[in-house]
């Protein structure tokens, strides 16, 4: 795995990558002996379609399980920086690598393995499909629900929302950016911009428009996801 930073963006030129962050947790794991998550991405491109005649880059991201790091290194990147290389190795014991599955799925028009088709039952726009390709079992059966449910006993008060009428743009006068410590943390394309313990959404209370991008977990599901 090659650490993160370093990049050129924009005006920016490329650097050397700093053991800090991402590159310094996983230095850490290593003397900790702590176990890391990996998620896979891989792109393919899609041939145009009929809607705008245009061919399209789709992501596809999957869980592939834990890892122990065991080694890293500093070597010369493409850019000719200097760049963290970190060697993982898959902890024993673990099912088939999903994204492998999810690979080969792609070369038959029906998903391997598909047990349910939508668990959402239809209440996301965008169906979330089981998979199960070691046995017959299915998921038990269960209410899944889009909103909020508090039992009875439960009565919280709604928290104080934010003045902001054209969009939380302006981070020091928000309400609620302050309490994700002076900022919005989204950006324009509705991803996390730096990783925090939780995050403080404009709500029922806010001024602010359902426009919003600070309001990007209730929009709903927006990209096709599978429970394995």
């Amino acid at each position: 795995y090659t650490g993160q930073g370093g990049n050129a963006s924009g005006d920016k030129e490329p650097e050397d990558q700093k053991l800090e962050r991402g590159n310094l947790a996983l230095m850490n794991s290593i003397y900790e002996k702590n176990e890391v998550r990996v998620i896979r991405g891989f792109k393919e491109r899609k041939p145009a379609d009929m809607v705008d005649g245009r061919p399209k880059t789709i992501a596809t991201y999957t869980y592939d399980g834990l890892y122990t790091v065991k080694k890293y290194w500093q070597d010369v990147g493409p850019h000719g920086k200097l760049v963290y290389k970190f060697e993982l190795r898959r902890t024993p014991g673990q099912p088939e690598l999903s994204w492998k599955e999810v690979t080969r799925s792609k070369k038959f028009k029906v998903r391997e393995g598909r047990c349910v088709d939508d668990i959402s039952g239809g209440r996301e726009t965008v169906p979330i499909c089981a998979i199960n390709t070691l046995d017959d079992e299915r998921p038990p059966s269960f209410t899944y629900i889009t909103s909020m449910m508090y039992p009875d006993w439960c009565q919280p008060i709604p928290p104080r929302g934010c003045d902001c009428k054209d969009g939380c743009s302006d981070s020091e006068h928000c309400a609620c950016a302050v309490k994700n410590g002076g900022e919005i943390p989204y950006n324009c394309d509705g991803a996390i911009v730096e990783a925090k313990p939780l995050v403080y959404e404009c709500g029922p209370s806010c001024k602010c428009p359902s426009t919003c991008h600070n309001r990007v977990s209730q929009y709903g599901v927006k990209f096709p996801l599978e429970i394995f």
